[in-house]
């Protein structure tokens, strides 16, 4: 396994982290938009998984549709964000 792909596995590693952190932390508590977290908690684990295929592909730039996967869910990531402040 080179460093690129070592990097990737961590970072995905890292997002599928934050979500199972994130989901624990925000939809578990009473709060009243649960949608938006659960949403938010989801997007994170896309990302992650994202990394996992970005580790095949080599770059996060090629084939296109990875890009614009990583593009869109960090689109999605920051209205969710926006949304529920």
């Amino acid at each position: 396994m080179d460093l690129s792909a070592s990097f990737n596995l961590c970072e995905g590693l890292l997002w599928l982290g934050l979500a199972g952190l994130f989901y624990k932390v925000k939809v578990f508590k009473k709060q009243p938009d649960k949608k938006a977290d659960h949403l938010f908690a989801v997007l994170l684990i896309l990302f992650g998984i994202s990394d996992f295929v970005e580790m095949r592909a080599g770059a996060w730039w090629e084939p296109k549709w990875l890009l614009a996967w990583k593009v869109v869910n960090f689109a999605a990531m920051g209205a969710v964000f926006i949304k529920s402040k």
